[in-house]
C-alpha cells in the first residue's frame, strides 16, 4: 500500500518487491527501502531483506507528515553489500494528492532510475 491520507499525515506500507534486478557476480547482500514524504526531514526505512528477484518486507506501516497535497511520497530501493557503500537501485514516487483523492492507494509500481528509466 502506498498510503492512506489522514489530515496531512500519510501512512505508507512497503510489503513486497518483484522482478527486482539481481546482483551481478553472485554477491550476497540485502535490500531495504527508504521512505520520505516531500522535503520533510522525517524519513524512515524498512528492515533489510536478502537480495532476490522477489522479496517480502515485514516492516510495520510508517506514518509520515506531509506539508501539502503537492508533496510526493518517495520510496527508494537500496542495495547493501558488506564492505561496500549502499547502492541506490531506483525509486517510485506517488503524489500525496492521489492518495488524498482516493483515500487509499494500492498496487505494484515500476522502479525508476533518477533519469526516469524503468529498472530491469
Amino acid at each position: 500500500d502506498i498510503g492512506e491520507a489522514s489530515g496531512l499525515e500519510v501512512e505508507v506500507s512497503v510489503e513486497k518487491g518483484r522482478n527486482l534486478p539481481t546482483q551481478k557476480g553472485g554477491s550476497s547482500g540485502s535490500l531495504h527501502c527508504a521512505v520520505q514524504v516531500g522535503s520533510s526531514q522525517s524519513a524512515t526505512q524498512t528492515e533489510e531483506v536478502p537480495l532476490g528477484v522477489a522479496v517480502k518486507w515485514n516492516t510495520p506501516a510508517f506514518r509520515l507528515p506531509a506539508q501539502s497535497e503537492a508533496d510526493l511520497i518517495a520510496v527508494m530501493l537500496i542495495a547493501k553489500v558488506a564492505g561496500e557503500p549502499d547502492v541506490p537501485i531506483g525509486h517510485i514516487a506517488v503524489p500525496v494528492s492521489r492518495v488524498v483523492s482516493t483515500q487509499k492507494e494500492e498496487g505494484w509500481y515500476e522502479i525508476r532510475t533518477q533519469a526516469g528509466q524503468v529498472v530491469r
